[in-house]
């Protein structure tokens, strides 16, 4: 490839992410109800979609609404660090109490098969800092029949053993 068609290339690209930008905050300014849009987009589960729905929430801040969606995206390989951003990005005040109650329902039926799913509320809640809940799941896994189960929290107290005594998000 010439230098000058990488310039062209290049060019291009600038502008279609311009482009990007422009409609993002046109979508942000004017939509009517991005909760419901993205929640559809996101539903489709049509990768584009969903991709384009987390960068999205990931940039502007998240619908505490979406919740319980991004949570399940944040469980998964394909969609974890955008999820786990995008929850990030709901401002705390809303995030505390809806994430508390999804997880005290996800806890209550938390399987001795799940050590996966340990693992990913495990991480998602350090990557939160909800120390207190991550101290709630350490404990659950701790009393679990499962040798893998037992492992993650043997893991959490390790890795944030000191941070299990903090009473509240930090």
């Amino acid at each position: 490839m010439k230098p000058s068609e990488d310039v062209t290339l290049w060019t291009a690209y600038v502008e279609a992410h311009q482009e990007m930008r422009r409609r993002r905050f046109e979508f942000y300014e004017h939509s009517q109800d991005a909760t419901a849009v993205l929640r559809a987009a996101i539903a489709e589960h049509r990768t584009e979609n969903e991709h384009a729905a987390l960068a999205y929430t990931r940039d502007f801040v998240a619908d505490v609404a979406l919740l319980p969606v991004l949570v399940d995206m944040a469980m998964t390989v394909r969609y974890l660090p955008d999820a786990r951003h995008a929850i990030a990005n709901i401002p705390r005040p809303q995030l505390a109490p809806a994430l508390e109650a999804l997880f005290d329902t996800e806890l209550d039926a938390l399987q001795d098969s799940d050590a996966d799913y340990y693992g990913r509320w495990a991480e998602l809640l350090v990557h939160l800092r909800a120390w207190p809940l991550l101290a709630r799941l350490a404990e659950r896994a701790r009393a679990s029949a499962s040798p893998e189960v037992q492992e993650t929290a043997a893991w959490i107290t390790a890795e944030y053993g000191p941070m299990l005594a903090v009473p509240a998000w930090t």
